[in-house]
């Protein structure tokens, strides 16, 4: 199948030369599941991180085939997971790092609820069932690891700016109080956002994508608010964390400030995958502020 010009040069941009030797081995790997799994019919989504198909497959129906470019936690944590909270997966073959999954029709994301609060409630109803605990000889990052390797990554070859600096150290700080709590670890989807909370034709909401992080249970609700925020308008964003954190306090059973602590480092990743992907510097900008919003909020539990 024909991949598109933008397709290619977002690749190239993102990920340079290792980029462009995954994009030549892309379209044999692709006929290769093609033969596989019998698929026909594949379209090519926006997505630039990995490629991702809808098609049909022969054997199981409405399909998505995900193509990464080499061997990631997904592999691991995405049979770890309990349905129905998560989407099947039909087969994997890691030699191609492909998986073939359950395409969640009509698949509307939880963007889609008009109420602030049932979104909230839906999301965090979704994670206290999604999350497991490890079983012995389980291999996935940490949450600390995970922080460390973006922190680590984001500096390499860039000079950032006082501001970022000072975030990422208010990050460390935070996720060392976190640390100190010994809450048990759980396996965690690690990117459950709106967009990646989709409703089935039964009404159930299934997560797609997991990451694969070990963590305290609560971190699962830090990409959400960080989501939650950004689409908020900038009067309602102190506002909206404030309720947000109100409602995943509950859920999880923790303080307030422990729920904020979550979303400010996560905000604090974001900005270093944005960086790290060269975006528009004033959306780099915009979410540098937003990060004086945690900021204001953990202050107020003092």
């Amino acid at each position: 199948m024909n991949l598109s010009n933008d397709f290619y040069i977002k690749v190239k941009q993102i990920y340079g030369e290792v980029g462009e030797k995954w994009l030549a081995r892309l379209p044999d790997i692709i006929d290769q599941c093609i033969e596989k799994w019998g698929l026909r019919d594949l379209v090519l989504l926006d997505n630039f991180s990995n490629a991702v198909l809808f098609g049909t497959s022969k054997s199981f129906g409405d399909v998505v085939l995900k193509i990464s470019m080499g061997p990631t936690s997904e592999f691991k944590a995405i049979s770890r997971f309990k349905e129905p909270a998560i989407c099947h997966c039909y087969a994997m073959e890691e030699s191609l790092c492909t998986l073939l999954l359950e395409r969640v029709i009509p698949g509307n994301d939880l963007s889609t609820i008009s109420s602030e609060e049932e979104r909230i409630s839906i999301a965090a109803n979704l994670m206290l069932h999604l999350s497991v605990f490890p079983k012995a000889g389980d291999e996935f990052p940490t949450y600390g690891q995970m922080v460390n390797d973006h922190f680590i990554r984001v500096r390499r070859g860039r000079t950032l700016d006082e501001g970022m600096l000072l975030y990422m150290e208010f990050a460390k700080k935070f996720l060392q109080e976190i640390q100190v709590l010994r809450r048990l670890p759980k396996l965690l989807h690690g990117d459950l956002h709106h967009e990646n909370i989709l409703q089935d034709n039964r009404g159930h909401w299934k997560a797609i994508d997991p990451k694969g992080v070990m963590g305290a249970p609560f971190l699962e609700s830090a990409r959400f608010i960080v989501n939650e925020v950004g689409r908020a308008a900038e009067h309602e964003k102190a506002r909206s964390l404030a309720t947000m954190v109100k409602m995943f306090s509950k859920a999880f059973n923790e303080s307030p400030r422990i729920i904020a602590y979550g979303g400010f480092i996560d905000q604090v990743l974001i900005l270093c995958c944005m960086y790290e992907n060269k975006e528009d510097p004033r959306d780099i900008l915009k979410t540098l502020n937003d990060c004086q919003i945690y900021l204001d909020f953990i202050e107020s539990c003092s």
